[in-house]
């Protein structure tokens, strides 16, 4: 950061800052010209000159102010997000300047305030769209986040300069396009997220469709929750595609209110599911182990309480600690803080405890084949037979509720 002040007893028309970058940023070099000196200073890297009616407008005086210039080597103070998602980068410095505690705004067409950034090698080469841009301190919810109103970009007479006209003196940069190289890996996660999420709601949707149909599989407890998992899958996966379409269509330097109420809905959706991968686990543990155990009362309404109800806790809990932990992510989604206190703590601990149902199906699984191969010489044969029917049904209960929960949470 670098910043030079000046002052004047009548006003800083013409007035230019030049900014020249050596070596590194430390080392740069930058000075303050008069209009008649303007032309000779053409070794620069990011330039701005005050226009010459600055000062008489709307009866302002700049009597006894002073005009500070500032120039960032970084834009680490000026973090938007949002850049990312519309393919946009900065591609030079920062500079800014202001005139006391002057609100200078709204200036004229013939009295605009001309920024300059030196063209680099590579921009002549590989030459991309720019667009001049300002650091506005009301959008992302009073976060700030770079913006065009008042700039436009205007045709230098120099084939190695950009050139940029604003209205207001605030904090400007240039912001270009990315190159395909760059954008077109982006791309490439959104479309195969669109198209994995379709079919997958179409997957959901036949499956619901066949438990529906089926008295015994819609009226079995396995089968209502099973629905109710099939439901929350399809859900979360149009939340998805809608989060994809208002990341896009929203990204214009604030966060969309569409794309914020989708980034709840995935957070719901997705710890919905898991809430009711939960409760199929505990059903398949009931069927298997606590075969001669009493039976849940009203399982089923246990497990919409779960699956439907419990999400809603953490996400107000989310909110309540972080109000913007869903309006400040580039793609519609949790903040990255709240991120893994809100969505991977419930959902590992889901998942732990899915793991240990498991392992205790499994030891019993495994006892009770050495039980029935110690008696089996003895045994009837009718009741032998029936004995591996209902051994194998267990088996294929377990592996059935291990291969769905597998697919849910390794995927995620």
């Amino acid at each position: 950061l670098r910043a030079v002040a000046v002052q004047s007893d009548a006003d800083f028309a013409g007035l230019r800052y030049v900014q020249t970058h050596a070596q590194n940023f430390n080392a740069s070099s930058g000075g303050v010209h008069a209009a008649n000196a303007s032309q000779s200073s053409d070794a620069f890297d990011v330039a701005l000159t005050l226009p010459s009616g600055i000062c008489r407008r709307d009866g302002t005086s700049c009597t006894g102010h002073s005009v500070v210039f500032v120039s960032y080597a970084t834009d680490k103070l000026f973090s938007d997000v949002s850049l990312r998602n519309r393919s946009l980068q900065l591609r030079h410095g920062i500079i800014s300047a202001s005139i006391g505690n002057l609100t200078i705004d709204r200036l004229s067409s013939e009295n605009l305030v001309s920024i300059s950034f030196r063209k680099s090698a590579e921009e002549a080469r590989d030459p991309a769209p720019s667009m001049c841009v300002f650091w506005d301190f009301t959008v992302n919810n009073g976060r700030g986040g770079w913006s065009s109103e008042g700039c436009q970009y205007v045709e230098s007479t120099s084939a190695d300069v950009h050139t940029c006209q604003c209205s207001h003196l605030t904090n400007f940069a240039l912001v270009q396009s990315m190159s395909e190289v760059t954008t077109a890996p982006a791309l490439v996660p959104s479309v195969v997220m669109l198209v994995g999420c379709v079919v997958t709601m179409l997957g959901t949707l036949a499956t619901m469709m066949v438990f529906l149909f089926s008295k015994m599989l819609r009226e079995s407890q396995f089968g209502q929750v099973v629905l109710h998992l099939s439901a929350t899958m399809a859900l979360l996966c149009s939340a998805v595609i809608g989060a994809l379409f208002s990341s896009d269509v929203g990204g214009g330097g604030d966060v969309s209110g569409a794309c914020s109420a989708f980034a709840v809905l995935i957070h719901y959706f997705c710890l919905a599911l898991f809430f009711f991968m939960l409760a199929d686990t505990y059903a398949i543990h009931q069927r298997i182990v606590d075969v001669f155990g009493r039976a849940t009362n009203h399982f089923v309404w246990k497990a919409a309480f779960l699956g439907w109800v419990c999400p809603v806790l953490f996400v107000g809990m989310a909110m309540a600690i972080d109000s913007t932990a869903y309006t400040s992510s580039a793609f519609c989604t949790l903040s990255p803080r709240p991120f893994f206190g809100a969505l991977y703590g419930p959902v590992c601990l889901a998942v732990a405890i899915n793991l240990a149902i498991y392992l205790k199906i499994f030891v019993v699984l495994v006892h009770e084949r050495r039980q029935r191969s110690s008696y089996h010489v003895n045994s009837e044969p009718m009741s032998h037979r029936k004995d591996d029917k209902s051994h194998r049904l267990r088996w294929s209960l377990f592996q059935r509720s291990l291969c769905l929960s597998a697919v849910i949470s390794l995927t995620w």
